[in-house]
C-alpha cells in the first residue's frame, strides 16, 4: 500500500549500527514503488530536506552488494524512499 510506505519512510530512523548491520546482510530485494509525476515530485522536496533519509542513502552507495541490486534494477541510492530489514533479507523501497 502506497500511504503505509510513505509512511513508514515518514517515521523511519536509520542509526549507524543498523546501517553498519545491513553491510553483512547475503539478501538484497529492491522494490519499486510508483508515483504520478506531481507526487513524485513532492517526495523528492521531503526527501532533500530529510538528513535521515540522506544518511541512510549514502551509507546504502557505499555498499557494493546493495548498489549493484539498485543497478540491476535500473535505480541508484538517490531514489531510495525506505529501507526495512526482515530477516537476512533487506527491502529497498525506490522511488
Amino acid at each position: 500500500n502506497l500511504f503505509k510506505v510513505l509512511s513508514a519512510a515518514a517515521h523511519a530512523h536509520y542509526d549507524a549500527s543498523m546501517l553498519a548491520a545491513w553491510a553483512n546482510l547475503p539478501a538484497v530485494k529492491v522494490v519499486p514503488v510508483k508515483f504520478c509525476p506531481s507526487l513524485r515530485a513532492a517526495v523528492d522536496r521531503a526527501i532533500a530536506g530529510n538528513a535521515n533519509i540522506a544518511a541512510m542513502q549514502t551509507a546504502m552507495a557505499a555498499d557494493p552488494e546493495i548498489s549493484a541490486s539498485l543497478a540491476r534494477a535500473q535505480s541508484g541510492p538517490s531514489h531510495i524512499l525506505l529501507a526495512r530489514r526482515s530477516g537476512t533479507e533487506l527491502a529497498v523501497y525506490v522511488y
